[in-house]
């Protein structure tokens, strides 16, 4: 899975880069290439609930591109706006990118699988790197803390996965995993 954190970059805060991010990915073929099947797919938040499975996002590479592309158009007219209204000979502000750090261990397969995502990610116009460590430490240096913009952590689920871990407020603070530091008291209730 891929976590967002949402506290730590105000980029992924926003829907509509999620979606695109997510959408760049192309999961089943990854699934195949690199697990040659043996992984199970999730395209919801909500594990493999009793509703049984939802079926499989494809690729949206066109729509992801879009997206990425409509969000970039907006911040340079802006960034344009902005560039005009300084005094002269005042450096003008850097322009505007989507930027995104996917933290990942240092794994053979999770190497693989990020440096695939992060292709993937480049592919729409996003600016992606690569930090990796070292899988002894990923939950000591990286998750206790909450050191990553995204990151890529594998999931296990029993067989009567709870969302409760990943979603619930109570669990934004080590050892808790909600990894995407999501809150919200009406979503707490359920």
């Amino acid at each position: 899975a891929i976590f967002f954190n949402t506290q730590r970059l105000d980029r992924v805060r926003e829907p509509k880069i999620r979606q695109a991010l997510a959408l760049a990915i192309p999961k089943e073929e990854l699934a195949k290439e690199l697990y040659q099947g043996g992984v199970v797919v999730m395209e919801n938040p909500f594990l493999a609930l009793a509703s049984g499975p939802v079926s499989p996002q494809k690729p949206g590479l066109e729509e992801a591109r879009q997206i990425i592309q409509e969000i970039q158009n907006q911040e340079n007219e802006v960034w344009e706006k902005q560039k005009k209204k300084l005094k002269k000979g005042s450096p003008p502000p850097p322009p505007p990118e989507i930027k995104i750090t996917l933290t990942a261990s240092n794994s053979p397969g999770q190497t693989q699988l990020a440096e695939k995502i992060i292709s993937a990610w480049k592919g729409i116009g996003v600016t992606a790197e690569l930090r990796q460590v070292e899988s002894g430490k990923i939950k000591k240096d990286i998750i206790k803390p909450r050191d990553y913009e995204a990151l890529l952590f594998s999931v296990k689920a029993g067989p009567l996965p709870d969302p409760f871990q990943f979603w619930h407020s109570s669990q934004r603070e080590w050892p808790g995993l909600n990894l995407s530091m999501f809150s919200n008291i009406e979503a707490d209730k359920i």
